[in-house]
């Protein structure tokens, strides 16, 4: 939810329930569940056929592969929402401010090279990469999604879009027509 930060502060605030989990770390969690959930299908498979001396077939190959995703998606959803915090994300004229599990973070403009703020989706996250090459990425989609709601996140409101265009900062059209998906990059600087 995004409110305007008061307190004499012009900038606003978005209070989102998310994992803080990076982008190579989803990904190695994808790449792992395909690869345990694959061995342990063929295994059950493999025993199935051994037992009853009958190879199944397609829809008993499907039903079995299907038994295993679900347990392994209900896993990872369970593992998602136990690893969920309240984060805080301030966004004012200073930079973008990171308050949640314990810990705040300030980012000054000056060290921020990319902002993505992906608001529907089971990817929907916020992610702020720095010059430097660190990122933090704040998952908000993935098993949080009500289901009366449309996105995980809310739309960014016109004023936090202005402010990231103030700070050097211009919107890269989406590649992939994802309406939701938006990045934000710092202008590079020509040297005359």
């Amino acid at each position: 939810m995004w409110e305007p930060i008061g307190q004499g502060r012009d900038g606003y605030r978005l209070t989102i329930r998310a994992t803080r989990v990076s982008m190579r770390q989803l990904v190695a969690i994808i790449v792992g569940c395909v690869a345990v959930g694959g061995s342990a299908a063929t295994a059950a498979l493999i025993a199935i056929s051994l037992e009853t001396d009958s190879m199944l077939g397609r829809s008993g190959v499907v039903a079995v592969g299907g038994g295993v995703a679900v347990v392994i998606v209900l896993a990872l959803l369970w593992i998602f929402a136990r690893r969920r915090k309240r984060y805080v994300i301030e966004w004012d004229d200073g930079g973008i401010r990171i308050i949640g599990a314990g810990a705040e973070r300030a980012l000054p403009w000056a060290s921020i090279a990319r902002v993505l703020i992906r608001l529907d989706t089971d990817y929907a996250r916020v992610e702020v990469k720095g010059t430097d090459g660190e990122s933090v990425t704040l998952l908000a989609g993935f098993g949080s999604q009500d289901v009366k709601k449309a996105h995980a996140i809310d739309p960014i409101p016109g004023e936090v879009a202005d402010l990231l265009h103030r700070h050097l900062c211009v919107e890269q059209p989406s590649r992939r027509d994802a309406l939701g998906l938006h990045v934000f990059l710092r202008t590079q600087q020509t040297v005359a």
